[in-house]
């Protein structure tokens, strides 16, 4: 037996309601962002996750998976949620003990930019292999193993008008299929929805993302018989404009927060003081309001370690913004920012 702790970089501040034009956690776990701290493939395990969209605004969100040495990304897509839509999917090995993560989903909501189901976790964004990424090599192993754990993150990209052509097209309907129910896959892109691509006024079909996202997972070792769930930490007051026009994809993460209720920078966070009050504080960046709310000077928890019960216990702590301080090829420049 063992007794996991799973934590998003020490989410131990948790945020009264606010208003939706600052960032802060929300301890009902429904937000503009979630927050996964922990999937892995290593020793026999599944991650197995859902995201559910609690509002009656179907939305368009982005899916970024990204591995555990340094936090670049091995995936991201596009994933499309009609009103009250649940999204499940697995990751697991997609060989042996040194191989690649992938990601497979029998779900039919509308994905974009997946060519294949189940997709195998891609070296790109630390090797410097792919041209054009943007993505230079880091001072890591460039092997694929480097994707078998990490953490991932679900953004609210934008709200689909009720009424669009585009809320149309990704609706389930009675079928279990969105739009007509044509299937999915009828226009040889894994997961998208036929229409979807060819909508040349999108622009006026999306509006500034709202709440309403909820998210869990679970590790999983069906050999062991093990189950360690969790749910998703959920930022909100994320963003008060649109992230993502026209539709396509876009290289987007916690770097995009954003508050108009800010007035010296361009992101306010709400932080908890030691009695529980809020504190607002505006940040020149976006992530250093995330990293804000996020923040803890100590960890406290349970642990069990037992012979007489086989137990033991794991701790995994995630720091979800520790890629825009550390990172030098990519976010922090020639040195490490405080």
């Amino acid at each position: 037996m063992k007794m996991p702790v799973l934590i998003a970089a020490a989410a131990a501040l948790f945020a009264l309601a606010q208003p939706a034009s600052a960032v802060s956690v929300n301890p009902r776990g429904l937000g503009q962002v979630l927050l996964y701290p922990y999937y892995t493939v290593n020793k026999n395990q599944d991650t197995v996750l859902t995201v559910t969209n609690v509002s009656d605004h179907a939305k368009v969100v982005k899916v970024q998976f990204l591995e555990g040495y340094n936090g670049r990304t091995v995936v991201d897509f596009n994933l499309y949620l009609s009103a009250h839509d649940l999204w499940n999917a697995t990751i697991s090995s997609s060989g042996g003990a040194t191989s690649a993560a992938q990601i497979s989903t029998g779900d039919r909501s509308c994905i974009d930019t997946l060519p294949t189901i189940p997709y195998v976790f891609r070296p790109y964004g630390y090797d410097g292999a792919l041209a054009g990424s943007g993505m230079p090599a880091d001072s890591g192993p460039h092997t694929v193993d480097r994707t078998r754990e990490g953490h991932f993150e679900i953004i609210a990209l934008a709200d689909i008008v009720t009424g669009s052509a585009l809320e149309t097209a990704i609706t389930h309907v009675q079928t279990g299929e969105p739009g007509d129910g044509v299937p999915a896959s009828a226009n040889g892109i894994a997961g998208n929805c036929p229409g979807v691509g060819a909508l040349t006024d999108p622009d006026n079909q999306l509006a500034t993302p709202t709440s309403g996202l909820f998210g869990s997972a679970a590790i999983v070792n069906v050999g062991e018989g093990t189950f360690f769930a969790y749910n998703a930490d959920a930022l909100t007051g994320f963003t008060d404009h649109l992230l993502i026009s026209p539709i396509a994809p876009v290289l987007l993460s916690l770097d995009s927060a954003n508050s108009l209720e800010a007035t010296h920078g361009r992101a306010r966070a709400y932080v908890s003081t030691d009695k529980g009050k809020q504190f607002p504080v505006d940040y020149e960046r976006g992530q250093d309001a995330v990293s804000a709310v996020l923040m803890a000077d100590a960890l406290y928890n349970e642990y069990l370690v037992s012979a007489g019960l086989g137990a033991n216990t794991d701790w995994v702590v995630t720091f979800p913004t520790k890629r825009f301080y550390v990172d030098k090829g990519l976010y922090a420049g020639t040195n490490p920012l405080a």
